[in-house]
């Protein structure tokens, strides 16, 4: 039998979203820890963590969580978080995705970045600010105390005078920690300052959402170091919406897949006419992963066809198989994506002595 190529271009883009695509093999842990499992995987090389895993089948459909880690020896992933909202069973479908999840990617800032504990020479974001100020004024951040408030957007720091009164303009002024040692704000906010006093270390501010208070701890950051903070700020907003709208919208138009089905189809074999074996509505662009037909009952050569309804009104032949009865009983249509609805269709020369059954399945 001549084997039937993809009928829809559109299949790449399938292709070039999908890592992936299994069954489960075993029940999944669904305990505070989740984690789905597939011995299909078992010895393969790690492609899958920190990957988006979609759910296609079973009660967590159209859900997705990303891959926190796979173990190859036995082909589990672990899923961020507590996975899904409900166990992976043997049989579910999923796909892995070649794009990572809002929430390891937050985390993997948020490692970067790391706290105001660790020591200057590990390698997060307040790691290096430790270690600038360890070795002294590096010109790109300054630390001070607060020793004087004259207003909302005045603030003084006696360490910092003599820079020259153009040196501070421009930087932002972050605060570390208030004075009273609550966290209060506002401490971890920034502003810019847009002026300075060289002989009075008058720093001049935006103003913050609360005052400045004496002894309030502030680092002078120059603005080059501040915008790393601006972009991650946008980064994580921008990013985690985007992806949202992936995940709640885009993607699953992109790679919705038809409902899986299975019947039998009356052939007529004493007829030479065209027969419709099976119609598949869509509404909106969907993946088939394929179709399978038994031809084990069929006496006579027949001729399979694939149709598409590109102009949405009429069908169109995208492609055409010749089956003969000395071919393998099962055939398989590969798998397509169609954005409207598809039917196959058999036809004989009409030589059989009456009406043979076809199972078939569209999974």
């Amino acid at each position: 039998m001549t084997s039937l190529a993809y009928a829809l271009a559109r299949a790449g883009l399938i292709r070039a979203l999908t890592a992936y695509t299994g069954i489960t093999t075993a029940d999944g842990a669904f305990d505070g820890t989740a984690t789905l499992i597939d011995s299909n995987l078992i010895n393969r090389n790690d492609f899958i963590s920190e990957k988006t895993i979609l759910i296609m089948s079973g009660d967590a459909k159209d859900e997705d969580k990303g891959a926190l880690s796979f173990n190859k020896v036995n082909g589990t992933i672990t899923l961020q978080g507590t996975g899904f909202s409900a166990k992976i069973k043997a049989g579910t479908i999923y796909r892995v995705l070649n794009i990572s999840t809002v929430e390891i990617d937050v985390a993997n800032m948020d490692a970067k970045i790391g706290t105001n504990t660790d020591a200057a020479g590990t390698t997060t974001l307040f790691a290096w600010l430790a270690r600038l100020l360890a070795l002294g004024s590096q010109g790109l951040v300054y630390y001070g105390k607060v020793t004087q408030i004259d207003d909302a957007t005045h603030f003084r720091v006696a360490g910092l005078t003599g820079f020259g009164d153009a040196y501070f303009k421009n930087y932002r002024a972050y605060v570390v920690r208030d004075a009273a040692g609550l966290g209060a704000a506002p401490q971890g906010e920034m502003q810019p300052c847009s002026a300075y006093d060289s002989t009075d270390g008058i720093f001049t501010h935006t103003a913050f959402s609360t005052g400045l208070a004496v002894d309030d701890e502030v680092l002078l950051l120059h603005e080059r170091i501040a915008e790393i903070k601006d972009l991650i700020d946008r980064l994580t907003a921008a990013r985690a919406g985007y992806l949202d709208n992936i995940n709640n919208a885009d993607l699953a138009n992109v790679i919705r897949q038809v409902a899986e089905a299975a019947d039998t189809f009356s052939f007529d074999e004493t007829s030479a006419l065209e027969q419709d074996m099976v119609t598949v509505t869509i509404t909106a662009r969907a993946k088939i992963g394929g179709i399978w037909l038994d031809m084990v009952n069929v006496t006579q050569d027949t001729t399979i066809k694939v149709y598409h309804k590109v102009d949405g009104t009429n069908f169109r032949e995208v492609s055409s198989s010749a089956w003969t009865t000395t071919d393998s009983d099962g055939v398989l249509i590969e798998g397509f994506t169609a954005y409207r609805d598809i039917k196959v269709t058999l036809t004989c020369g009409g030589g059989g002595a009456g009406s043979v059954n076809v199972p078939y399945a569209i999974v």
